[in-house]
């Protein structure tokens, strides 16, 4: 991976799902109570004139901003050591539930089906019934996102465009996509 793909994906992974982990996590939840709780007692106790709090909110929006970064860093850092792990530990290379075979039969469908909708919808991309036989075969695309790699499904919002860039690239055999959707190429 490179620097860029890891800075990338620390921007995504940073952003709103950390925020949604955060709020699940009960010692995160206990932890930020406790600041406010802190910081309603500071007000209540400490009368302050107008340029002392501007002094005092210039102190903590330094450290808000210490702190990002230093969040940053440890995420970089625990990256980089997960990838470490991984290889010194040798994983069987496997990135997903699917082999190279099943993600292959996948594309397979897939393509089937895009062929099917262009022959008689004449748009592979036309939206059927919601419960209609091409709804259940769209489903194949949702096995499929699940089973791509991390690396693309940590893209966040832009995953879902690398897969159907993949998936609809026709210049590749489905056996070459069902390795770039795995990372195994």
């Amino acid at each position: 991976m490179t620097t860029e793909e890891i800075e990338n994906l620390r921007k995504v992974r940073m952003g709103e799902v950390l925020e949604e982990q955060l709020k699940e996590d009960a010692n995160f939840v206990q932890a930020q109570k406790e600041w406010r709780a802190a910081v309603n007692e500071f007000d209540a106790l400490v009368p302050m004139t107008k340029k002392q709090w501007l002094a005092f909110d210039n102190v903590e929006s330094i450290f808000l901003n210490y702190s990002v970064a230093y969040g940053e860093a440890a995420y970089r850092l625990g990256f980089s050591d997960g990838i470490q792990i991984g290889m010194e530990q040798k994983f069987d290379e496997r990135k997903s539930f699917l082999t190279v075979e099943d993600m292959t039969r996948l594309i397979s469908v897939y393509d089937a089906v895009s062929q099917l909708k262009q022959l008689l919808l004449g748009d592979a991309d036309e939206q059927g019934e919601e419960n209609g036989l091409f709804h259940v075969f769209e489903e194949i695309f949702n096995i499929i996102r699940e089973a791509s790699s991390s690396k693309i499904r940590f893209l966040g919002e832009d995953a879902i465009d690398k897969i159907v860039f993949i998936l609809n690239d026709e210049t590749m055999k489905p056996e070459e996509r069902a390795k770039k959707l795995l990372a195994l190429d």
